[in-house]
């Protein structure tokens, strides 16, 4: 791995005129790290595997590593894709005494960089990286209902915003809230949009087969992990709302702390009989395809991911203008005003009786869908890796 190169200490001037000189000989090594992983990865987990991966491609030195515990299978399939892997193995909040571990882990290694995502892990990336004494910090901030004076909040900004060179925002939203509700600094924060391994979808008729649908259904599909945020029960309820014919189902891909109250609200709303809980598939991905019409419903997003598979897939988006979604969708998706079961099933409507548009969404999130390939954004990431450790290194 001698491609990506850590910048050395000699320069002329400050560091914004000085001639950085690298060596071929020590790459950028660069420890992800992520709460926990589960079977069911959100879009958080699912895009920083992928982006460790790609890293790996381009010749940095990136790993992963989780604060709590992960079952045998992810640490297999971790394995499976050269991706080193190492787990602090907390149980609880208070066993913080086995981050020595992790702090040991990254002095042993010589980590020149820690890549936090997600509050959580970004609070203890930024503690342990400032413990080891590297060089480096990034925290990446996916989503979360901003509150100014919340205690993640005053975290953000009196204890990780000190310690991190860089916020990286998935999106424009994301940002203003970074910097106009936590108030930290605009020049510490970069936009880079999240991305997806963009793999083929199955051909539509395999992926019906698959989730056990007929060829005359008109499919609304969603792949969630079934959190409160998600709102999935609106979603239910904006179904049951269609003036459209018994033939249209519901498909939910995904599991979750909420799976059982959307199956009461199903009941509750007379569509359990139109509703498929398809439970977590790791192929998700490829089963997108099966859909109509792709459905969120949530209370708040940053960049979700599964508008980025619909789109690639060819499949029209019916999301609420929340979060990062329209900056994300944009033309390619038809957005309510709210998630209110009304507002989303007004919009449902438009798309659900109108093939021509449907076919117009789909070419348009085909088109758009490219600018969030996962190879673009490892790029963007490695670009800011190169930036902050040239300034590190040239003061």
């Amino acid at each position: 791995m001698d491609g990506a190169t850590r910048p050395q200490t000699s320069c002329n001037g400050d560091h914004e005129l000085g001639v950085t000189v690298r060596s071929a000989r020590e790459p950028i090594r660069v420890v992800h790290v992520l709460h926990q992983l589960t079977s069911g990865l959100g879009g958080a987990e699912v895009f920083t595997v992928d982006l460790v991966h790609e890293l790996r491609r381009r010749e940095v030195d990136a790993r992963l590593a989780v604060t709590r515990s992960a079952p045998t299978a992810v640490a297999e399939e971790l394995a499976d894709r050269d991706i080193p892997f190492f787990a602090v193995g907390r149980e609880g909040r208070r066993e913080v005494h086995k981050f020595r571990r992790f702090i040991s882990y990254l002095r042993r290694e010589r980590v020149t960089l820690v890549h936090g995502h997600m509050f959580g892990s970004n609070l203890w990336a930024t503690l342990c990286a400032k413990a080891a004494g590297v060089p480096a910090t990034v925290v990446h901030e996916h989503a979360w209902a901003f509150q100014r004076w919340s205690p993640r909040s005053i975290v953000d900004r009196t204890l990780i915003a000190p310690l991190a060179d860089r916020f990286v925002a998935v999106s424009d939203w994301v940002a203003s809230g970074l910097v106009e509700v936590e108030r930290i600094p605009r020049e510490r924060v970069v936009v880079i949009p999240a991305g997806r391994r963009l793999a083929d979808p199955l051909p539509r008729s395999r992926a019906r087969a698959e989730l056990g649908l007929a060829a005359s259904d008109l499919v609304i599909g969603t792949v969630a992990v079934m959190r409160r945020e998600k709102a999935l029960d609106k979603l239910v309820q904006a179904v049951a709302m269609l003036r459209a014919s018994t033939n249209v189902k519901l498909v939910l891909v995904g599991d979750g702390p909420e799976r059982q109250r959307i199956v009461q609200a199903a009941h509750a709303a007379g569509v359990a009989d139109r509703t498929w809980f398809a439970g977590a598939r790791p192929d998700a991905a490829r089963l997108v395809s099966a859909f109509d019409v792709a459905a969120l419903s949530s209370d708040f997003e940053g960049s979700p991911l599964f508008v980025i598979e619909a789109m690639a897939a060819g499949v029209p988006v019916v999301a609420p203008a929340v979060g990062g979604i329209p900056e994300l969708a944009s033309d390619a998706a038809v957005l309510a005003p709210d998630n209110s079961p009304e507002a989303l099933c007004a919009a449902l409507e438009r798309v659900v009786g109108d093939r021509r548009l449907r076919e117009t969404l789909g070419q348009r999130g085909k088109q758009r869908a490219h600018r969030y390939e996962i190879g673009r954004v490892a790029q963007e990431i490695h670009a800011l890796y190169e930036e902050i450790l040239a300034r590190r290194y040239c003061r």
